[in-house]
């Protein structure tokens, strides 16, 4: 092999290990200025039935080890014909509750709730708190259940969506970064 051959064969190596830390360490979703301690491992929605706030009900998803390992779900089981005012908890990776932190930064964040196959027609979420620009945040919200078919099973996607820009917040559109992304199992009966 000549010299030539040999230093071409190093660049190419050197190019290819340089391409794939880019590739493993470059943007993701969560590019933005939080702390690793603020990465959301828990969130927990917690409903009380408006007309009896003896019931409350609490349904959660979880990665306690962060991204790209196992998640524990529950199943929001709701009663038709019943509205229900709910708010959301929110830990970080270090344990702590971030759910003020998150309020606090209510400018730069925004949780989206679509109801998704048996719920779509049966599951109304509202949104009621509102950041400093009277846009909604997400952490506080009413759902209402329409009466209907006796049991239904369906999926809420509940997305946290972060804007950089605060200006870029207008209260209907998504951002194009999310700090969390999940489908919740939801049973109506």
């Amino acid at each position: 092999m000549t010299q030539q051959w040999k230093q071409s064969i190093r660049v190419g190596i050197m190019l290819l290990a340089a391409l794939g830390v880019m590739f493993f360490s470059g943007c993701s979703n969560h590019d933005h200025n939080h702390d690793d301690e603020e990465a959301i491992i828990r969130m927990a929605l917690v409903l009380t039935d408006t007309q009896s706030t003896t019931n409350t009900i609490r349904a959660t998803w979880s990665q306690p080890g962060g991204p790209g390992t196992a998640v524990t779900i529950d199943t929001l089981q709701l009663q038709a014909g019943r509205t229900y005012s709910g708010r959301i908890e929110l830990t970080g990776a270090s344990g702590t509750d971030i759910t003020e932190v998150i309020r606090s930064l209510g400018t730069e964040h925004q949780f989206f709730f679509t109801p998704e196959q048996g719920a779509v027609s049966r599951v109304i979420f509202t949104v009621t708190d509102r950041d400093s620009r009277s846009l909604p945040i997400g952490l506080q919200f009413n759902v209402a259940v329409q009466s209907g078919q006796p049991i239904t099973n369906g999926l809420v996607r509940i997305e946290l969506s972060h804007f950089d820009d605060p200006t870029q917040k207008n209260g209907s559109n998504r951002s194009n970064e999310t700090d969390v992304d999940i489908r919740m199992p939801i049973r109506i009966r």
